[in-house]
């Protein structure tokens, strides 16, 4: 990070609907999935719905206000800093972040299956 330490220690708390507020429909509901798969203990079907969203919104050409460029790097997320441009000037990077989510899929499969086999050595 290159902010100084005091600024670091002085950072806020973005809800995602703060952000949300900022696009359309269909890319919104792809950037609530990619912000939650992490957390909410459904990752594949999360990741797949914001797959769906992407190209649906891929299709419509969909981009965000111009306020919400400056609200993604807030949120940590690596397929939201590749989705969304660094200025607003820049097209919204659909089959950058749709390739980012098929790896992330790929990662969250093999976790899966791993835990399976994990189940079945202990039985």
């Amino acid at each position: 990070m290159t902010a100084p330490e005091h600024y670091q220690k002085c950072t806020a708390i973005i809800e995602p609907k703060d952000l949300l507020q900022y696009f359309p429909f269909f890319l919104g509901n792809a950037v609530k999935y990619i912000l939650r798969y992490p957390y909410k203990g459904q990752a594949y079907s999360d990741l797949v719905k914001a797959l769906d969203y992407l190209e649906w919104a891929k299709e419509r050409k969909e981009s965000p206000e111009y306020g919400a460029f400056y609200l993604v790097p807030a949120f940590k997320n690596e397929i939201l800093n590749t989705l969304i441009p660094k200025t607003a000037i820049e097209p919204i990077n659909y089959d950058d972040a749709i390739a980012v989510i098929n790896r992330v899929l790929d990662d969250v499969i093999c976790e899966e299956e791993a835990k399976e086999r994990d189940k079945e050595e202990t039985f």
